[in-house]
Formats: structure tokens, sequence, C-alpha cells
């Protein structure tokens, strides 16, 4: 490795020490190094329902057959109770909740709150989207040599 790169506060490289080689113009670097050992990262959870397959003509259907149109709720308190719970149920009904689970993600150590902030007001690089620069990126194909 030629280059080790760490923050200015960094407690990886506890203490180091160079020696002159012969045979190379490079100077031979020892480091001790602290490598923290990691466990497996916490898992999240998530609880979705996959709208996208919902049936919308049976669902529309199930709501016309609903209390929502034959017998609604006169006040709006009751209405709106109403309307939660039918809906809900229709939606367990149609898309039903599905849970899963993933390891959780954790922020990258080498990326700091100066780097977070430095990327939000970076520019966009996409020349496309340049409003001083309006001609989009042509895309080209590569032809199979005949």
């Amino acid at each position: 490795m030629d280059l080790l790169i760490t923050r200015a506060k960094s407690s990886f490289v506890s203490s180091s020490s160079s020696s002159f080689t012969h045979i190379s113009d490079h100077l031979l670097i020892f480091s001790d190094l602290s490598i923290p050992v990691k466990s497996r990262p916490t898992r999240t959870t998530k609880t979705t329902r996959p709208i996208n397959k919902i049936d919308t003509a049976q669902f529309s259907k199930d709501i016309f057959a609903s209390v929502l149109y034959s017998s609604p709720a006169t006040t709006l308190t009751t209405y709106v109770q109403q309307f939660s719970d039918t809906l809900s149920a229709l939606l367990d009904k149609h898309a039903s909740l599905k849970t899963s689970s993933c390891p959780s993600t954790l922020s990258k150590l080498f990326i700091t709150s100066e780097i977070r902030r430095e990327n939000q007001n970076a520019p966009d690089l996409n020349p496309s989207s340049d409003p001083q620069n309006p001609m989009p990126i042509k895309k080209t194909t590569k032809h199979k040599p005949r």
C-alpha cells in the first residue's frame, strides 16, 4: 500500500515508524493498526403493504358494497371513524401487511458531518440538468464489426 489516510482525530493508527531500504526509493513504514471488531448490525423490521398488487376493480366493488354507501354515519366524527375502519378492513383484505427485516444501515465512519454538508451544497454534475446547457447527453451505441 502506498498511502494510508485517516482522520486527524482517528485512533486507527496507534503508532508508526519508518525505515530506509536499499532496494527502493520508498521508505518502509511500520504501523500498529487498531481495527475494531464489529458485530453483526442490528436488524430493522419493516411493515409494508403491496398496494400495487390491489385489484382496483374488486377494491372499488368492495367499497361500494361497504357501510360507507349502504348506511353512512350521520356525523362527521362517526363518519371519519367508519371510513377509517372500512378502509383498514379493505386494505387488510386486498393488500395484507407484509413484515420483513433487513440489516440496519450504519453511517460510514469516514463520512464526516463536513463531508455531508459539502455534498448537500455540491452542484448537480449531470450536464443535461444544467439550465445553461439544455442539450441532453446523446447516448451512443456500439456497432458490432462485420
